[in-house]
């Protein structure tokens, strides 16, 4: 329902802002204050039903340099991942139309899991959990999500695919060509 969206997004809101009370004085800007230019930015894409939840991450991603671009539901989900190739996906568990576990197998089987998938729920469990690692996700974050987990395991999920690539290219060095 509409209104239960709404008091989800101000539940998380509020959930945000006292953890940033918490924390030390930032920098104009930016949620956690360092330099923008020090980070690799980004691609993100938000998969997640309610409309709050969406803007609300898409606002603190934004804030913190990176691009981001948002689903609703598993049809938006795959129509974006075609067109962009997110550098890392925030995806929701509980969708109307096709739940995040099977959306995340779909792209394993596929051969479109290229890129690191944070899941997050606000009625998962430990099984749920488990289920969604054992299927490629890299982290699970339960909601309401706190600012620093959320920034710690974007961080984590986008220095996963440098090291990918890394052990990438020491088993498969590109190949050498011989002069003329």
């Amino acid at each position: 329902t509409p209104a239960g969206c709404w008091r989800a997004a101000r539940k998380f809101r509020y959930h945000f802002q006292n953890s940033l009370r918490c924390n030390a004085p930032r920098r104009q800007g930016s949620w956690r204050g360092p330099d923008l230019t020090e980070r690799f930015m980004a691609t993100i894409l938000v998969v997640d039903d309610e409309l709050g939840i969406r803007a609300l991450l898409s606002e603190i991603l934004a804030d913190e340099g990176h691009t981001v671009e948002l689903a609703e539901n598993a049809a938006q989900a795959r129509a974006c991942r075609e067109r962009i190739r997110p550098d890392l996906v925030l995806l929701d568990i509980w969708m109307p139309d096709v739940d995040g576990i099977t959306l995340l197998k779909e792209w394993g089987a596929t051969a479109l899991l290229t890129m690191p998938v944070i899941m997050m729920s606000g009625h998962g469990t430990i099984d749920t959990a488990v289920e969604a690692t054992k299927f490629g996700a890299m982290a699970f974050l339960e909601k309401p999500i706190t600012l620093q987990k959320l920034l710690r395991a974007v961080e984590q999920g986008l220095a996963k695919p440098a090291a990918r690539a890394a052990v990438a290219y020491d088993n498969n060095p590109p190949p050498m060509h011989a002069d003329p």
